[in-house]
């Protein structure tokens, strides 16, 4: 476990020297805060097409950034 610490410690102190931020780890999860009636129109349209909230707006924004990216 101490080399671990060693090898982050090492990392910052490299991002650090180069004037860089140091990459950020992702969960893969976050809040969105949106109107109700939205959040409502999403929930039925999920559901009427047979899929989670989760899973429309994931697709959703991957179709989003597809078009930009």
């Amino acid at each position: 476990m101490e080399d671990f610490h060693a090898a982050v410690d090492d990392y910052l102190d490299l991002c650090r020297a180069e004037g860089k931020d140091a990459e950020k780890a992702y969960k893969g999860s976050f809040n969105v805060r949106i109107s109700p009636e939205l959040h409502k129109r999403i929930a039925v349209y999920a559901m009427e097409h047979g899929m989670s909230l989760n899973s429309f707006v994931e697709q959703s924004v991957e179709k989003q950034l597809s078009a930009v990216y």
